[in-house]
């Protein structure tokens, strides 16, 4: 070392560090013991010496590499992470224990302070470090330096004349379990400013608590290592050192939950120690104060049942730690208290004048963790807390008020407490609030204005109906098939459809089968209405997104076809039977295929996938049946070539999309195959006057859509047709209605957008086998 000069000496602590980076992954504990002495100096110097002082020099770090930066703090880790801990930690700490005298220089005490944590985190790395070894030495490390601030503390007491007599009472300084511990001068002499081997000491017990497994030790084993240090701990709150009173709060903090006995029994006097810290602090946001809340709040809901603050204390702790419940520092802190105290069961009033703040927060708040923090303490409170069913009912309404809330996060934070307060609470409890709840929800679920909310609300909705009983269901059943009758208010009857969609998907397949008769009539008297012209403008199609505001009978109608949709899959017999049988004709006519409605055209399509898979081949819904003996939707040959044609106008529409294109390619190939089966079977109605009109009770201005003449389009049909097979040839010359499908695909093949297209083309490769 005395050989080395100049840069040298910079040279030479860069190149121990990286030689120890690269052999302390194949070296073992204790290996580097026997070179502690030669290196420390090099790493003291490097640190504090001289060489520490060319380096803060502009001139001479911009020199080389090794000038700008200091790599012996992370020389200091990775010794410590193999260093034998019982017979050389002196040797490590030796820097910083020579340089203690000079720890009143702010610039030393900051590089004391992080050579001592760079220890800390390379021994808790270090594998062979004992935990009995560590906690003694943390044990004997933090009472040296507790008794040394108490022995100062008392000689600073001035005497009064020469009566040798204190001025005020010395108090004595009451362990956490109770016991005194009179302040006297420390047995082993310490080092000036060894406060900072004790916040060393201290961050080694921070620590451990958090990244070892101490939890995961067995209670024998945690009592005797732990329970010794509540006492020092307890006593270091006193410390007018804030590092040390913050350490000594963390380290409780994390003590607390593993009930060991002197915190049981010393709670009291714990909890008097930090309210008294928190009254002479000037700010309640500062970090000494929010850890003194977090210890609390630990000691409050981990105390033994003996353990009860008074009123007086409650309310200084409401009132102090709630002072801003959106400060985005403290927010944790102040949440974890208030569950703890809602955990607890304090009942003060307080806490009710709190929670209301708490609820109107949970709502307003444009901060989403607060929103969520707020949910978690209220659902708390509501499940937990001692409440009378007049302030429940108080809550309860201040959310149902707020489901109109002018913000959507905000209404989406009441619908997400409203879904769990739903789903957790007594069966009794929301029976008795069900109506309550179902008609505003039923109202959000038409005029709310934002996709996630009315989503939300679906869900609310479905939750409310599985947890009311038989003849809560009924009831809210009952009030949706009243309102859908109610055929001169439309947003009424679409409200209506809507919510008894849900209701189908809650009920299943035997509740469904109960009422489903009861849905006909209504749905048959809504599709059957034609609709009002004046709610489209043009008669063009339009698409239906979030931001449309018109309100028109189209609405009623999806949401009516979306209904029988459901009740089609519930309960498929029901769908089958004579009393659906004008329910069918009305939907499967133009009036709803050729919906100017993007939205209710496909509804339609779907209906009539589900229509035909309900007929089978034939296109009615089964021999035998009554529905059949009727007269089905698709009874007759003229009936069944305006279907086809109106579903080839669906495919003909440049608003088609490839879902569409897929459904309706699936109904045309269904359809010519029941044309077929029909005609084979000798039926030979006529299908001329089917295959002229514009459509069968459809207003003009819907039928005019592909109604040009045949002759005009003969070029294109005929190359269209040279791409079909043989077997479509023969079905042409077979059945009338396959051959007017097969030519108006020509159609759309020769003239049609991309999707158009490739849904000819999956009609051609669908009908490829014989029909």
């Amino acid at each position: 070392m005395d050989e080395v000069r100049g840069y040298q000496l910079h040279v030479l602590g860069y190149t121990l560090h990286h030689l120890l980076a690269r052999l302390v992954e194949s070296a073992d504990v204790g290996d580097f013991d026997d070179t502690l002495q030669a290196v420390m100096p090099i790493i003291e110097q490097d640190l504090m010496g001289e060489v520490a002082l060319e380096k803060e020099v502009a001139a001479v770090a911009a020199k080389m590499k090794e000038t700008k930066h200091s790599k012996s703090m992370d020389t200091l880790e990775l010794l410590a992470s193999r260093v034998n801990f019982t017979t050389h930690l002196g040797d490590l700490m030796a820097p910083v224990r020579n340089r203690l005298a000079d720890a009143n220089s702010l610039k030393v005490r900051t590089k004391l302070e992080t050579a001592l944590h760079h220890i800390a985190v390379g021994l808790m790395a270090n594998p062979a470090v004992a935990t009995q070894d560590l906690f003694v030495f943390i044990y004997s490390t933090i009472s040296d330096g507790v008794q040394a601030e108490e022995a100062v503390a008392t000689a600073a007491i001035p005497l009064v004349g020469g009566s040798g007599r204190r001025v005020g009472r010395e108090r004595p300084v009451k362990g956490a379990g109770g016991g005194a511990a009179s302040p006297h001068t420390p047995d082993v002499a310490v080092p000036p400013n060894f406060h900072l081997v004790m916040q060393f000491a201290l961050e080694l017990l921070h620590m451990t608590l958090k990244r070892r497994n101490t939890s995961g030790m067995t209670a024998e084993d945690q009592v005797p290592l732990l329970d010794p240090l509540v006492p020092a701990l307890s006593r270091g709150l006193r410390s007018r050192r804030t590092n040390i009173t913050s350490f000594c709060l963390k380290c409780l903090c994390l003590m607390v939950p593993l009930k060991l006995p002197q915190v049981q029994a010393g709670a009291d006097a714990l909890c008097e120690r930090v309210l008294a810290m928190i009254r002479n602090s000037s700010r309640t946001s500062s970090t000494l104060v929010q850890d003194g809340f977090k210890l609390l709040g630990s000691v409050i809901r981990h105390a033994s049942e003996a353990f009860k603050l008074s009123n007086k204390q409650l309310k200084y702790i409401l009132e102090m730690a709630f002072v801003d419940l959106e400060d985005p520092n403290n927010r944790a802190t102040t949440f974890s208290l208030l569950k703890s105290v809602v955990a607890r069961k304090l009942v003060v009033p307080q806490v009710y004048d709190l929670m209301t703040r708490v609820s109107e927060h949970m709502v307003r708040s444009q901060q989403a963790p607060v929103r969520d923090l707020c949910a978690q303490v209220l659902l708390m409170f509501l499940l937990d807390y001692p409440l009378t069913a007049k302030r429940l009912g108080e809550h309860l309404e201040f959310l149902v008020q707020n489901l109109a809330y002018e913000h959507a996060a905000g209404r989406l934070a009441v619908l997400q407490m409203l879904a769990t307060i739903i789903q957790r609470f007594p069966g009794p409890v929301v029976d008795q609030w069900a109506d309550f709840f179902f008609v505003p929800l039923v109202i959000r679920l038409v005029n709310d204005q934002d996709a996630k909310c009315r989503g939300m609300v679906g869900k609310v909705v479905k939750a409310l109906l599985e947890r009311a009983d038989a003849s809560r269901f009924a009831r809210l059943r009952g009030y949706c098939q009243q309102w859908l009758t109610q055929r001169t208010e439309p947003e009424l009857v679409r409200t209506a459809a809507q919510a008894l969609g849900l209701v189908v998907e809650v009920a299943g397949p035997a509740q469904t089968n109960a009422f489903a008769e009861e849905l006909a009539a209504p749905l048959t008297a809504l599709l059957s209405d034609s609709p009002a012209e004046s709610t489209l403008q043009g008669g063009e199609e339009e698409e239906m997104g979030d931001q449309t505001e018109e309100r028109g009978n189209w609405q009623a109608w999806y949401y009516a076809l979306l209904l029988l949709d459901k009740v089609t899959v519930m309960a498929p017999e029901k769908a089958r039977s004579a009393t659906y049988a004008a329910t069918w004709r009305a939907t499967l006519h133009g009036t709803v295929l050729l919906h100017p409605h993007l939205w209710v055209r496909k509804a339609g399509s779907r209906l009539l996938g589900r229509y035909l898979g309900l007929c089978g081949a034939t296109g009615r819904l089964g021999e035998g049946e009554v529905c059949a003996a009727a007269g089905g939707a698709l009874a007759d040959m003229p009936t069944l070539m305006q279907t086809a044609r109106n579903t080839c106008q669906q495919m003909e529409t440049e608003m088609l999309d490839e879902l569409q294109a897929e459904q309706v390619v699936k109904n045309l190939v269904q359809l010519a195959r029941v044309a077929v089966a029909r005609w084979e079977a000798g039926e030979r109605g006529s299908t001329q006057d089917g295959a002229q009109r514009g459509g069968q009770g459809v207003p003009e201005a819907w039928g005019r859509e592909g109604e040009e003449d045949d002759e005009d389009k003969e070029e294109e049909e005929d190359k269209a047709e040279e791409a079909i097979s043989r077997d479509m040839q023969q079905a042409v010359e077979v059945a009338p209605v396959a051959g007017f499908i097969l030519r108006r695909m020509g159609r759309a093949a020769a003239n049609g957008t991309e999707v158009q297209r490739a849904g000819v083309l999956r009609h051609v490769h669908a009908s490829s086998s014989p029909i």
